[in-house]
């Protein structure tokens, strides 16, 4: 039985540097580039965060929320879809 686990959506709100964005991976493997400072470290941390509440940075979720938000905490989120199998899976943290 193959046990294939796969992020098919992810949603990022206010999660560090970034303000809104969404991935929508198609491929087996992703590519992620861009200059440094612009958030590519910031995806891989809101991924980490499905094994852990603190990131492999070890942040509190409060220190994950941009100093800039202007506006109420429920702004902030990171949400995926998980497919498992054939079966599709929400998580949201926020």
């Amino acid at each position: 039985m193959n046990n294939s686990v796969r992020i098919s959506k992810l949603k990022l709100r206010n999660f560090r540097n970034h303000v809104e964005i969404d991935i929508n991976p198609t491929k087996d493997i992703i590519v992620i580039y861009g200059k440094n400072g612009s958030g590519k470290t910031n995806i891989l941390e809101s991924i980490s965060l499905l094994d852990s509440y603190s990131g492999f940075r070890n942040s509190s979720l409060f220190d994950l929320i941009p100093e800039s938000l202007t506006g109420p905490l429920e702004l902030f989120g990171v949400n995926f879809q998980i497919k498992l199998n054939s079966s599709k899976i929400s998580v949201g943290i926020g």
